[in-house]
């Protein structure tokens, strides 16, 4: 079997942490480009590879691209186009992307942080490609990595990219919220860790929706304007704007 070798463009938390599981799985790298040097260098050390100050300098046939997406429409056309591409976005369309020949995506549908270790045994991992002989490539990389790997069009993995905002940023952002509200009163937010884990818990439910608590899904009308009036700002825009979403969400299982 040949063996496979890369090249990798990025240097941030994609870049990190595809890049070290990748090598932990026996992938061999040729060198790294980034627009940091310092983290480019950190970067191929842990990967036992070079550092290339140019994208025309990357030689492994294969070129993997963890960048952002604002970054992808101006670095993917200037990668040569005897190169096969695979880059890692959740949202660029393959169409679109600025390239029309040996291109593809391999996703992983998964919140990604340099220092976090995850496991991978069951990380989805959505592929694509503008050709057959590349989309296989891309799935014998994939498998070095997950046993749950997807072949998934462009406009389905746009899909897939919003719903995971809304399950991960989105669910962050409302934590830091949370805490925000305790520490501006000197209050111990860690008293709130018990919840937060047995959330976790309700989401691995399939259906969610009979999860469900809180004085939005009870109605309790008194209750929700007390809150709204002990906030300010973008909070109390929140509050009321998912409160409202939660109630018109179960309003006619309440009719029922």
């Amino acid at each position: 079997m040949q063996r496979i070798k890369l090249s990798i463009v990025g240097t941030g938390n994609v870049a990190y942490q595809l890049g070290e599981l990748l090598e932990k799985a026996g992938i061999e790298f040729s060198e790294v480009y980034g627009r940091s040097t310092e983290s480019a260098l950190d970067l191929a050390k842990r990967l036992k590879c070079n550092v290339v100050d140019s994208l025309s300098k990357l030689t492994s046939d294969l070129v993997l691209v963890c960048i952002s997406d604002d970054a992808l429409l101006e670095v993917l056309p200037l990668i040569a186009e005897d190169k096969k591409v695979i880059y890692t976005s959740g949202s660029m369309h393959l169409n679109t992307c600025g390239r029309t020949t040996n291109t593809g995506v391999l996703y992983p549908l998964q919140t990604l942080k340099k220092e976090q270790a995850i496991s991978t045994a069951n990380l989805p991992l959505l592929i694509e490609a503008q050709d057959n002989d590349l989309l296989k490539e891309i799935e014998k990389l994939a498998n070095c990595l997950s046993n749950n790997v997807h072949v998934v069009s462009s406009d389905d993995r746009l899909y897939y990219h919003l719903s995971a905002v809304w399950m991960n940023n989105f669910t962050t952002h409302l934590v830091h919220l949370s805490q925000d509200i305790l520490q501006k009163r000197n209050l111990d937010a860690a008293l709130l860790k018990p919840l937060l884990m047995e959330t976790a818990e309700k989401l691995k439910q399939e259906n969610i929706r009979f999860s469900q608590t809180g004085p939005a899904r009870r109605g309790d009308k008194h209750i929700l304007e007390f809150h709204r009036s002990l906030l300010s700002g973008k909070q109390r825009e929140i509050y009321t704007l998912i409160s409202e979403s939660i109630q018109e969400t179960y309003r006619n299982d309440d009719q029922l």
